[in-house]
């Protein structure tokens, strides 16, 4: 991962020891791409030159190829093996990489009068490409880190890279190409570290972008795991919009879709926010003070009721209530 984000040090030619950008290096991985495809459109180039010899030599940039050319296939696939994907273990990627590319230049050549595929054009579908795949990274680097429990670098590389194609952090844009399970964790840390209410605007569009990921699952296996973890998008997004404000209808409407019936008391959901947690004093008098302060929000009783109701009990609000 690494290698294509670029980043760290590099040795040059000399011995040298110099630093080395991620911009710069992603910029001379395109360049490659662009290289390895140029030979395609020159090419067709010299066909076009040697078909009309009236004609003056046109550029690379003027060449336009049909959309559904051989040609075009073929300058998409070895952009991307000139990007970098040329180890056996990336072929797969190297096939979908190559098949988004070419969708994004066949949908723009739509809007050009001859309705085909100029070099410019197959540039800017490449640049928009890899911008998602060094954005698909990111996210892998970011779902890494919560792995191991850093959740404040993850939030800021899951940031970094839902901004790599100007996306808004979750503000403009659609997020929708996304991984659910990336989308879904930077959600749940965008809540537990939000600050105003602007933050818990962000999670709630990261959540309606994770159930409606459109992002395939790279892995064919994963494809359950992927709906499994739409719906738990759903889940999270129907809680918080029971704790929100005046967002009633919106939380019934919600959860209804999902087939719910019953749902807890605001009272129970939109609590004090100001309530906090509250450090328990060793002082008698001060934790009694304490419990008078606190005491209306949350009190346990011991075998408050006996054990056959209690188990009924669970079996009635495990079927019909959402948990929290």
């Amino acid at each position: 991962m690494s290698d294509v984000l670029g980043g760290g040090w590099e040795r040059r030619d000399d011995g040298a020891w110099i630093p080395r950008s991620e911009r710069a290096h992603l910029k001379r991985r395109l360049r490659g791409a662009l290289d390895a495809s140029r030979p395609h459109f020159r090419a067709e180039r010299r066909t076009a030159d040697g078909a009309n010899k009236k004609g003056a030599k046109r550029g690379v940039e003027e060449v336009r190829l049909p959309p559904d050319s051989p040609s075009l296939r073929d300058a998409c696939v070895d952009a991307w093996r000139g990007f970098g994907l040329t180890d056996p273990s990336q072929t797969r990627m190297l096939r979908r990489r190559a098949e988004q590319t070419l969708d994004i230049a066949q949908r723009q050549a739509t809007g050009d009068a001859l309705h085909q595929v100029t070099f410019l054009t197959f540039k800017l579908a490449l640049h928009r490409v890899a911008a998602r795949h060094v954005a698909g990274l990111r996210l892998q680097l970011a779902d890494a880190r919560v792995a191991r429990g850093d959740e404040r670098g993850a939030l800021h590389e899951y940031k970094r890279a839902l901004t790599e194609e100007r996306a808004g952090w979750a503000r403009t844009g659609r997020l929708e190409w996304a991984p659910a399970a990336s989308l879904l964790n930077a959600a749940r840390l965008t809540r537990l570290r939000a600050k105003d209410q602007a933050d818990l605007d962000d999670a709630e569009r990261l959540l309606r972008a994770a159930y409606g990921s459109e992002a395939a699952a790279e892995d064919p296996a994963q494809e359950n795991a992927t709906e499994g973890t739409r719906r738990a998008a759903r889940h999270d997004l129907c809680v918080l919009l029971c704790q929100s404000d005046y967002r009633a209808h919106d939380a019934a409407d919600a959860l209804t879709s999902m087939g719910y019936r019953y749902r807890l008391s605001e009272d129970v959901l939109r609590y004090d926010l100001n309530y906090g947690v509250v450090n328990v004093p060793r002082s008698l008098k001060r934790r009694e003070k304490a419990m008078e302060t606190h005491g209306k929000y949350v009190k346990v009783f011991d075998r408050a009721m006996p054990a056959p109701a209690l188990h009924h009990l669970r079996s009635v609000v495990s079927f019909s209530f959402i948990c929290v």
